[in-house]
């Protein structure tokens, strides 16, 4: 996929009134990850974040077994800019292939919120985004470049 500003440069759209009007905005604020673990046994979920194709964080978390019916769970440092960018992310379990996740393309707001989970139920795949607006985050929870 071709990132917008790229597409918007090879149109040559700085010179073309309204252009930005006609094309969708530069991406989406990455506001919060958090990887849980929804699992009976203590997973180890690995997470990939790129902004604009680089690699902007990779991070390792070993996270205990869900407690009667209670997530472990872990916020990622927010090593990426506060700026909107066309944001992916990649994560996978110890025992399982990597899942990509566009948050663009599932963001609902301007920024969004993403919950990594790791399931263990055969009708669900082994990592499962979720991706929430950053107005509905708890309050111990985002980056702190939102406050």
């Amino acid at each position: 996929m071709v990132p917008r500003r790229h597409l918007l440069s090879s149109l040559g759209c700085a010179a073309l009134a309204g252009c930005t009007a006609v094309l969708p905005d530069d991406g989406t604020q990455l506001g919060s990850v958090v990887a849980s673990n929804y699992t009976d046994d203590e997973r180890t979920i690995e997470v990939r974040i790129a902004a604009d194709d680089e690699t902007v964080s990779t991070t390792t978390h070993r996270l205990d077994a869900i407690s009667e019916q209670v997530p472990s769970d872990e916020q990622l440092s927010c090593e990426w800019s506060d700026d909107p960018d066309e944001f992916v992310i990649e994560a996978r379990r110890e025992d399982s292939e990597w899942r990509t996740l566009d948050v663009s393309e599932r963001a609902t707001g301007d920024c969004a919120a993403v919950g990594v989970r790791a399931r263990d139920r055969d009708y669900l795949p082994p990592i499962e985004f979720t991706v929430h607006e950053c107005s509905e985050l708890a309050d111990d929870y985002g980056c702190g470049f939102l406050e």
